[in-house]
Parts: structure tokens; C-alpha cells; sequence
């Protein structure tokens, strides 16, 4: 506090009540980087006790007013509430196929290709749209590892390690790795990724953020937005004819991870699979919310099983799926 404060040529102490009131605005603007989502209210509201308390011991009882700052916070509640609200998903793989075959995911095109990307990034990964917006191309990795298939026996096989630097089980800020194993149809995660950053490097972009949007003159800009992931998704959805279900809810980018946890639950996946998936704890009960080692097995999304699809790229494995990851 007292350092934006500084920076922004404000007085910590005694504080305005629009000073406060412009802090606990930013604050709503500003995704923790402990868990990479928006602050929830009671942290907004222990930042402002933690400010009043200051000014009680210091003499300055009863400031600064705080008005103004929990109307900002109460408006906070309510959009958090609203973000909440259970989003449509995708709960067949023929819904995933039909998403990826209309022309905003033409992968021949720039566009398309970053479209296809999301699509499958977010369903691989179980993201929450944060987290994709957050990752660098630094932070995902093609590796080879061993994976059993549905017999049992050992093979290598390509996979991708995805770094998150923030989960929100990750109370140390030590980072997890999420692993993707390759697939032999449209949703591979390995082959996807190879084809958008070989995009991306003929267009002179190596490193920085993995996902991108285009200026208006069609180059790509140097990131994207969690609101630009939502966007996108629901451009995506709209063509695709999914935009909203019969219930009349609307897919948001947040159905990407509740379709990916429905579709594999319906198809097998372990609670201990899913958890690992979502990055939930072990002991969370959130995961329930969805019900709409290195040595891998495909984890959560590798019990989806789906032919092969003619013309795709190749991979040297009938592995499905992915591995424990988003």
C-alpha cells in the first residue's frame, strides 16, 4: 500500500478516503498473483481493515472513510457472482469436433490457427482462462515420455510440460507442471503447439506471451487478455452454434475447463486424474462443481477416446490424451 501510495503520489498516512477509495479500485482490476484470479471480496476487505487499523494505532481513528471503497467492493461481489454463474459446456467430443471444424479454427489462417490453439490448449489443460493468458512460450516445453497404453506396456512418447507459475493450490509460489501426452486426432496437444509456434516464429516471435490477439493491421500484438480469452471463446462458440444451451446459459471461457472435467468423467477419468487435472487439491470440493510421476497414463482427458482423424498430423503412439495437468 504504502508503496503504490508512492508511486502514485498519494499520502499513505493519514490517508484521503479517495485515495482508498482509487486503491480498492485497482485492487478489483488486479489478479492476485498467488492464485492467478481476481481478488475476492473478503481479501479486499481485510486490505482496507489492515489500512484502518493502521491509522487507529497511529492516532488517526475512524479514517480514512470507507464509503465510497466498499460500494467498489460490493460491486466487485456481485461480478464475481455473475463470473460464477455455472457457464454452458460442451459435453460430447462430437460438440469439441464440430468447434474445431468451422472456419474461425481454419487452421491455414493466422486467426484460425490461434483459435484452434485456445480451443485446445484450454480443453488439454483445464485452464481458467488467467492462467492461458498468463503463460509464456518459455513456459511450455516438448518432451518425451514414458507413457503406458491400454495394455499396460511401456512407450515413449512425445508430451508437452506446461509451467504454471501460479495455481491456486500452489500456496508456496513454487510453480506446477502440468504434462500433455500426444494424441492421435485433431485434439493433440503436441501437434497443435508445434504448428502455432512454428506460426509464430515466421512472424519473428520466439518468446513472450504464448497466446496473442492481431491489430487492426493483422499482426500479431504482444498478448492476451484473460477478457480477450472470454471474447474469443464466445466468438468461437457463436459460430460454432454453442454460444448458449437449451437452459439459455451462455459458454464462457470457463466451459472450456468445465467440458474438459464432464467429458472425462463421463468417459472414466479418476477423481485423483480430474483433481490433478484442474490443479484442485486433493481435499477440494470444487471439482464437484464441474459434475455438468512422469510415468503417464493420459491422464484425465487420455479416457476420452475418439478415431483417429484422417489428414491429421502424425505421432508415433496411439496414446489418447492428455496427462496430469491444467
Amino acid at each position: 500500500m504504502a508503496t503504490w501510495c508512492v508511486t502514485n503520489n498519494r499520502i499513505a498516512l493519514p490517508m484521503h478516503h479517495n485515495t482508498l477509495t482509487e486503491f480498492v479500485r485497482v485492487l478489483t482490476d488486479t489478479v492476485s498473483a498467488r492464485t492467478g484470479e481476481p481478488y475476492s471480496v473478503s481479501s479486499l476487505d481485510q486490505a482496507v481493515a489492515a489500512i484502518r487499523s493502521v491509522h487507529t494505532a497511529t492516532g488517526f481513528d475512524g479514517m480514512p472513510g470507507t464509503t465510497e471503497a466498499r460500494k467498489l467492493i460490493n460491486a466487485h461481489g456481485k461480478q464475481l457472482r455473475r463470473r460464477q454463474r455455472k457457464s454452458a459446456v460442451l459435453d460430447k467430443i462430437e460438440q469439441w469436433e464440430q468447434v474445431l471444424a468451422q472456419k474461425d479454427c481454419d487452421p491455414t489462417t493466422p486467426a484460425g490457427m490461434r483459435n484452434r490453439a485456445l480451443v485446445i490448449y484450454s480443453l488439454n489443460l483445464f485452464t481458467r482462462r488467467s492462467e492461458l493468458a498468463q503463460l509464456h512460450l518459455s513456459d511450455v516445453t516438448e518432451i518425451t515420455v514414458e507413457a503406458e497404453d491400454e495394455h499396460g506396456r511401456l512407450h515413449e512418447v512425445p508430451a508437452l510440460e506446461v509451467y504454471f507459475s501460479h495455481s491456486k493450490t500452489d500456496q508456496k509460489g513454487e510453480g506446477t507442471s502440468s504434462y500433455l501426452l500426444a494424441r492421435d486426432d485433431e485434439f493433440c496437444p503436441v501437434k497443435t503447439h508445434r504448428a502455432w509456434i512454428a506460426l509464430l516464429a515466421q512472424h519473428g516471435i520466439t518468446e513472450g506471451h504464448l497466446m496473442r490477439g492481431f491489430n487492426r493491421w493483422g499482426n500479431f500484438t504482444p498478448s492476451l487478455s484473460g477478457d480477450s480469452i472470454n471474447r474469443l471463446t464466445k466468438q468461437i462458440l457463436k459460430a460454432a452454434g454453442y454460444l448458449t444451451d437449451p437452459n439459455g446459459r451462455t459458454f464462457t471461457s470457463h466451459g472450456w475447463r468445465a467440458s474438459a472435467y464432464t467429458v472425462a468423467k463421463k468417459h472414466g477419468a479418476t477423481d485423483e486424474e480430474l483433481h490433478a487435472a484442474g490443479r484442485w487439491s486433493p481435499k477440494s470440493q470444487a471439482a464437484k462443481g464441474y459434475g455438468r510421476s512422469r510415468t503417464l497414463t493420459g491422464g484425465a482427458l487420455g479416457h476420452v477416446k475418439k478415431r483417429a482423424a484422417p489428414g491429421t498430423m502424425n505421432t508415433t503412439t496411439s496414446q489418447e490424451g492428455t496427462s496430469e495437468t491444467p
